[in-house]
């Protein structure tokens, strides 16, 4: 079996994250729900062929939100941008079994990164332009089942609301 360990989020990485704080929930457009919590700081990228050990069957998948704008307008990270236009669709997913710790990651693509955010529950993450795969490792790095248990859009998540926004 095949390892991909992933470092718990720094120190400074989650000073940056409490830093960002009001600024996310200004873009987000309101204050009733978890914002978004992804950012350069928190993720790694990682190739394809790294993942290359991934099983499908234990992913979630998702469609894509056919009126998302593209992931990037020059420099500017439209999908981090919900009240000018950017990402707003999402999809709950959650690990099969009961996880202590575990960090979810995304094939979308060719593109795949890892969140090193640490999570206990369900997850929100935003679907963009195109169909993406999501997979779950626990905290040893070996890959856990996830399944898709809701979805909803920012600014009407409802019950999903406190669910982590990555």
């Amino acid at each position: 079996m095949s390892l991909y360990r992933v470092e718990n989020q720094g120190r400074l990485s989650r000073l940056a994250d409490v830093l960002m704080l009001p600024l996310m929930y200004l873009l987000q457009g309101n204050v009733r729900e978890l914002p978004q919590r992804t950012h350069r700081w928190n993720n790694l990228k990682v190739s394809l062929a790294t993942l290359s050990f991934l099983e499908a069957k234990l992913m979630a998948s998702c469609e894509a939100d056919a009126v998302a704008l593209p992931r990037w307008l020059g420099f500017l990270p439209v999908f981090h941008l919900p009240i000018v236009g950017g990402w707003k669709q999402f999809v709950v997913i959650r690990p099969v079994s009961k996880q202590s710790v575990w960090f979810v990651g995304w094939v979308a693509g060719d593109t795949a990164g890892i969140s090193q955010i640490p999570l206990r529950s369900s997850v929100r993450l935003l679907k963009g332009p195109g169909p993406a795969q999501f997979f779950g490792l626990d905290g040893q790095g070996s890959q856990i089942a996830l399944q898709v248990c809701g979805d909803g859009v920012i600014g009407k998540a409802g019950s999903y609301r406190h669910i982590p926004l990555l």
